[in-house]
């Protein structure tokens, strides 16, 4: 004997009925949803700030404040060296100083070179490759470095670009990064923070019209790996050492 379909009558009386008893907690589903929130704004803003590097693939992890350049420097306006070749870029450096307000030195060092030149500022350790795969960008401009190489068997990112466009390391301070006059230079210091897994500590310096940044890492790779020690192999004082260096100009 067949049983009669239910008219859609039927089943929306039958759903209201079912559902009555029903009395979900908003307060705590409110609650629940703001926290999540939050979460999300925290690693947000610590993406944005240590950038898992990750704007950009892994540039905007350059000095926390990669996401921030735009204009004929920003690697997306075809500024990033060839991938290809073992030499940094032709293109001939200024003869004057160029960038922008408060620019008063040239940078002096290819992208290239500077792993070499940070290495040798550090106890003795490990020199890994420069990084050119995998979201690593080298940019050699005259006025824009960025390079990624291992040092202990860790990341490791360094940049230069115009402080032009930028303003002060006060507008990038977002706790628990900090921003304070040392020497009559402005620092941006980024304390250990673990993100996707990995643990980063970055310091930023506002020298000579530029912002330079050094970026060290407790694993090989930014985010979503295991680390292979405790902390960043680069403590914050030798990061702030790097970035103060004069090494960097004319």
């Amino acid at each position: 004997m067949n049983t009669p379909e239910a008219t859609d009558d039927q089943l929306t009386t039958l759903f209201h009925e079912s559902t009555a008893t029903l009395e979900p907690d908003v307060t705590e589903l409110v609650a629940g949803g703001v926290a999540r929130g939050r979460t999300a704004r925290r690693r947000r803003r610590a993406g944005a700030a240590l950038g898992a590097l990750a704007v950009v693939g892994v540039v905007g992890l350059a000095v926390g404040i990669g996401s921030a350049v735009g204009g004929s420097d920003s690697p997306e306006q075809g500024v990033v060296a060839d991938q290809g070749s073992d030499k940094p870029s032709d293109k001939p450096r200024p003869s004057a100083p160029e960038g922008g307000p408060g620019v008063d030195a040239d940078l002096t060092v290819p992208a290239r070179d500077a792993p070499g030149l940070i290495a040798s500022m550090l106890p003795p350790g490990e020199l890994g490759p420069v990084l050119q795969e995998n979201g690593f960008p080298l940019v050699d401009e005259p006025r824009h470095k960025i390079v990624h190489f291992l040092w202990n068997g860790t990341l490791t990112t360094f940049s230069i670009q115009p402080a032009s466009g930028l303003g002060s390391c006060t507008e990038f301070a977002t706790p628990p990064a900090t921003c304070e006059v040392v020497d009559g230079l402005e620092t941006l210091t980024y304390p250990p923070t673990e993100l996707d897994q990995v643990t980063a500590q970055e310091i930023s310096v506002w020298k000579h019209g530029y912002v330079i940044g050094v970026l060290s890492y407790n694993a090989p790779d930014g985010k979503d790996v295991a680390p292979v020690m405790d902390q960043p192999a680069i403590s914050l004082e030798q990061l702030t050492e790097i970035a103060r260096s004069d090494a960097w100009f004319s």
